[in-house]
């Protein structure tokens, strides 16, 4: 009896003991966060991208490219480079910064005529180590006429408080300029606009990697990044990185201007004649057509053209400028 007792009281407490739920797991969505959108004041003359603030200013700089001038410092930051030959068959850059000015830019370089004729298409202000001043090769006579809005000369004392020589290299590639603090005493310029930017789709034939050969022992090789949407730049298969950031050098504007060249004096100097027209390979994001430029006699500045006579329109971004020989190849990977 004492059994039954104890069982049917067991029982009882288990019926009045409460039942307890388990909830289900409940797993939370991941919410997406939105996505900035920063609204630009301004937009870059020179590269057609959004700025904080307003294109005002613009310095070229005269940059070496020899294999003892390499790694550069401040390319990839240029909105607009030109690379033209020289004495010897090598080639010298110009780099024109407007949207950004690096603390460290260089190796300074001497100019030559044909940067010289740049600087006043441009009208804009220009830093040099010197220069050629050599019969027809005069670039120094050139410069003095045409008056920059500023001028920054390492080897004349113009601005020069602004150089500096880098320990880590033997002259002369190893003069640099503290770009952030020259454009602080350069006046305020009255900027144009070079180039019309796009967002539409360009048309032409997929081309993602190609060369130019200048010569035999100098290429530059240009291979499309599909994640950047730019074009990776290097030379003799070497990939060309940016002594400043450490980054590869990429464009996403590159132009191919096919202009006549003669030398003169017995040092060789190049001269171009950019007063002309001719023929333009145009790359862009990863499309190749062909087109013509034309210089403007009445604006004296260079219209670049399609194949139907249109004014060429470019992705928003840096563009550089190969400045080559009627006859330089250019080879499509």
């Amino acid at each position: 009896m004492k059994k039954l007792l104890t069982s049917l009281f067991i029982i009882a407490l288990v019926a009045c003991t409460p039942v307890v739920e388990v909830p289900e797991e409940v797993i939370e969505e991941p919410v997406e966060e939105e996505e900035e959108v920063i609204v630009y004041p301004y937009v870059s003359i020179y590269t057609g991208l959004g700025s904080m603030t307003e294109s005002n200013k613009a310095i070229a700089v005269m940059i070496g490219n020899t294999s003892e001038a390499r790694p550069q410092s401040g390319l990839s930051l240029a909105d607009v480079v030109y690379e033209i030959r020289v004495e010897g068959g090598i080639t010298r850059l110009m780099a024109i910064f407007s949207s950004q000015f690096p603390e460290k830019v260089g190796p300074i370089r001497s100019i030559r005529i044909p940067f010289v004729q740049k600087v006043n298409e441009w009208k804009i202000g220009i830093a040099h180590y010197g220069g050629a001043s050599t019969g027809l090769g005069d670039a120094l006579g050139l410069l003095d006429k045409s008056k920059p809005v500023i001028r920054y000369d390492g080897v004349k004392g113009i601005n020069n408080e602004f150089f500096f020589r880098s320990s880590d290299r033997e002259a002369p590639h190893n003069a640099y300029i503290k770009l952030d603090e020259a454009v602080v005493k350069a006046p305020t310029m009255k900027l144009t606009e070079k180039f019309i930017y796009t967002e539409d789709p360009i048309k032409g034939s997929e081309q993602l990697d190609f060369d130019i050969i200048y010569e035999s022992y100098y290429s530059i090789n240009y291979n499309f990044d599909e994640e950047t949407l730019k074009y990776t730049r290097s030379i003799n298969d070497e990939i060309q990185i940016d002594a400043y950031n450490d980054e590869p050098i990429q464009v996403k504007n590159i132009i191919v201007q096919y202009v006549t060249h003669r030398i003169v004096e017995d040092v060789g100097y190049v001269l171009v004649d950019f007063t002309k027209s001719g023929k333009v390979e145009y790359f862009i994001e990863g499309i190749h057509f062909s087109g013509t430029w034309e210089y403007n006699s009445d604006t004296k500045s260079t219209e670049y053209y399609d194949e139907l006579g249109n004014d060429v329109k470019l992705r928003p971004g840096n563009t550089w400028i190969q400045v080559a020989l009627k006859d330089t190849e250019i080879s499509l990977n």
